[in-house]
């Protein structure tokens, strides 16, 4: 039996499918001319007022059995085998590199088809995963070329999670017969314009237009259908491989609504005379604002088959009323032509992006422009989208060294997308979206000046860039706490690391790395540095470092399991650093402060004493502070607090006791403590008990952080030596490698 044969099989055994699909023969069609010319067709087809009706939240999915699931499907409905295959890269193939790993997770009978019982299209078929996961077309995207390769007369078609999926709690593709589908009908009528500026020389597409645009990335076509309603784009080539590698190089150009895990998109594809043509409608909302069930609404909510020139009407009052210019306008709604300039944009800057968290507040986020932005309403997002390269935007009161004794507000600038969203507790917040490579250029002139030596510019291009690469593509808790007993002792052990952030990968502060957008001037030798060093990272078993760095280690690296988790780090472990002593390594302070300088920008000079220090705490509840467990380096990770109601606690890890023992945070848990005063040194303790203070512990310590991996001045000092930045590098992160 082949597919057509089962089709036809169903409809006449099944008695719903045989007078849906009969009905179906008879619906009110009406063709609508729109002002671009383009022809669609509404139709009044009332078996859809369940899809089109359908509430697709988390609360209502959970209540209701998943109609796509085996074991929920009426015993009438029978399934038709689909193979699909893996893809396997060709000698020949120069993008067998750069396919992602997840296409080729693909099970060969991960999926099955079925009859749709609620047909829009003469042939219409549902292409349901046989797990119950979540709607998703990244790791099955190639399905869908499986399938085209299996039925030639024949498309596939996928509605994201918030584009007209009416089960996204289950993964599946639709299929019909191409004569259905008005967008395919007029094809070679569509016009098409270049994606991006760097156009190349016309040339004839097999449907019979003209593309403008070849994609270097891939030698795939691609290029933009600008008459057809909303946003859509079409890739065409003749090779499986080429065409994967270039939907994901788009998937990862789009913009992600927050709170979502996918672009907004319906996705068509096709083979026509031996090559593949994916099309993908670009959504900027899930359903029109004159959606809903009253009379004065219009029930229509809009899928993959509505996008292509089929807008599906259950009610014969919104059939006989919507005219072409109010399709239009839905048109135009759900799909705003922004979405292009998005794409444009992020295509027109190559490499992989980075959303960077820039403010949270409960206020009101004052910002401005400085050249031409264009606006994109993408859900409950305001996305704005620069013209050019030189527009930047300015976010007034940025909070900078949040928590620790540097905190302050500034003005700041910074380039590329600006997204204004809310965090899930309701906070106002900014986030700034760019190149990962931009985004390293400013970090390393917010992390020291720009003009430091190239040598330490190039280390610390590696260093962030493993870091960064390495815990957004990893699973981080932003504070994780362990509580037990020890000898009866309560005893409680906290960590705090990149934060899971959950609507953008990392944040502007030290928290996760100091970016501080353009305001921070980079310098040409910043711009060398990165470009230098593209891609290059620490690895260690063939995985990227989690690569560390604090300002100064005081003369002995730590480990990192005495300051996070228990996880084994061997490029993390404890080194010698005489060069952070920087009092002992020039002959002059002026040599001295020259480095500094390279390191320490303008508020990190107002901290003078970092190598060796003192601080005071007070506290009249503690009567005693036990050092229980150093590191390596011989920072404190536990510490035992007595009260003076006889109580007693045992606290750690490092950072947790820095803040315990301050109002902000100790420059770090290298320390010794005493309960009583001590006789000041000449420079070291200045005014340690101030007049009219009974201040009851004293608190010699050294270094600044945590002291884990790099040490940003010991590595400065490396560098003005001479050292190359592969041997700063090695000495700090040992049996680590630069690939």
């Amino acid at each position: 039996m082949n597919i057509s044969e089962f089709f036809y099989q169903q409809r006449s055994e099944w008695p719903l499918a045989k007078k849906n699909y009969d009905d179906l023969a008879n619906v009110k069609v009406t063709p609508l001319v729109l002002s671009n010319g383009v022809t669609i067709h509404k139709q009044c087809n009332p078996a859809r007022i369940v899809s089109t009706g359908a509430k697709i939240d988390k609360a209502t999915l959970a209540k209701r059995p998943c109609f796509l699931c085996d074991k929920n499907r009426p015993p009438e409905q029978a399934s038709f085998p689909f193979a699909a295959t893996v893809p396997e890269a060709s000698s020949s193939s120069s993008v067998s590199t750069i396919v992602p790993e997840t296409s080729a997770s693909v099970s060969p009978s991960g999926f099955h088809i079925l009859i749709n019982p609620f047909p829009i299209l003469s042939t219409h078929f549902t292409m349901p995963s046989k797990r119950h996961e979540l709607q998703q077309i990244k790791p099955y995207f190639p399905v869908m070329l499986d399938f085209v390769d299996q039925n030639p007369e024949s498309f596939i078609f996928y509605n994201g999670p918030r584009s007209g999926a009416s089960a996204p709690d289950h993964m599946h593709f639709q299929a019909g017969l191409v004569k259905d589908v008005p967008f395919y009908n007029q094809a070679a009528t569509v016009s098409e314009v270049s994606l991006s500026s760097s156009a190349t020389v016309p040339e004839v597409f097999p449907s019979g237009s003209t593309t403008v645009r070849e994609a270097s990335a891939s030698g795939s076509t691609l290029f933009i259908r600008n008459n057809w309603p909303g946003a859509c784009i079409s890739i065409s080539h003749t090779e499986k491989l080429t065409i994967i590698a270039e939907f994901h190089r788009i998937y990862e150009a789009l913009p992600i609504p927050t709170g979502e895990y996918e672009p907004m998109f319906n996705v068509f594809a096709r083979k026509i005379d031996g090559i593949y043509e994916v099309t993908i409608f670009l959504r900027s909302q899930h359903r029109p604002s004159c959606y809903g069930m009253e009379m004065h609404n219009r029930l229509v909510s809009p899928g993959a088959l509505d996008m292509a020139g089929l807008l599906i009407t259950p009610r014969l009052e919104d059939y006989e009323a919507i005219t072409a210019a109010e399709a239009e306008s839905i048109y135009n709604e759900v799909s705003a032509p922004e979405l292009i300039d998005y794409l444009n944009y992020n295509l027109d800057h190559q490499g992989r992006k980075l959303a960077v968290g820039l403010i949270e507040t409960e206020g009101e986020i004052k910002y401005s422009f400085n050249g031409e932005y264009k606006k994109l309403q993408l859900l409950n997002d305001t996305i704005f989208i620069p013209a050019n390269d030189n527009c930047t935007f300015t976010i007034e009161n940025i909070v900078i060294g949040v928590n620790f004794h540097w905190q302050q507000e500034r003005k700041l600038t910074y380039s590329g997308i600006l997204k204004l969203t809310k965090t899930p507790d309701g906070k106002n917040c900014a986030i700034n979206i760019l190149p990962i490579e931009e985004y390293l250029k400013s970090v390393i002139s917010s992390e020291m000046s720009a003009m430091s030596d190239k040598e330490l510019l190039k280390a610390h291009a590696i260093l962030s860039r493993s870091w960064l690469i390495a815990n957004i593509e990893g699973v981080h808790n932003n504070k994780t706490i362990v509580t037990s007993e020890t000898d009866g002792t309560p005893e409680t052990l906290v960590w705090y690391d990149r934060s899971a952030h959950t609507i953008y990968d990392v944040c502007a502060d030290d928290h996760c790395q100091r970016y501080q957008g353009v305001t921070m001037q980079t310098s040409p030798l910043v711009e060398e540095a990165v470009d230098e060093t593209r891609g290059k990272v620490l690895m260690y078993d063939g995985k990227i470092c989690d690569a560390r760095f604090s300002k100064c280690c005081g003369g002995k690296s730590e480990e990192y399991e005495y300051c996070w988790d228990n996880s084994a780090h061997p490029y993390l472990v404890s080194v010698d650093c005489p060069f952070c002593n920087t009092a002992e390594q020039f002959d002059s302070q002026e040599q001295e402060q020259k480095v500094l300088r390279q390191v320490l920008n303008d508020y990190d000079l107002e901290t003078r004493h970092f190598y060796n220090w003192t601080a005071t705490y007070e506290n009249p509840d503690i009567k005693e502070i036990v050092p229980l467990e150093r590191g390596k380096s011989g920072r404190l990770w536990k510490i035992k607090v007595i009260y003076n109601d006889g109580r007693e606690e045992i606290v750690g890890k490092e950072l947790e006791i820095r803040r315990r023992l301050s109002n902000t945070h100790l420059y770090s848990s290298w320390f010794n403590i005493h309960e009583a005063p001590v006789s000041a040194k000449a420079g070291t303790v200045p005014e340690a008990f101030p007049s009219g203070q009974s201040a009851t512990f004293l608190i010699e310590g050294r270094g600044w952080g945590h002291g884990v991996g790099l040490c940003q001045i010991g590595a400065a000092v490396m560098a003005a030596k001479g050292y190359k930045y592969d041997e700063i590098l090695l000495h700090y992160f040992p049996k680590s490698q630069i690939l």
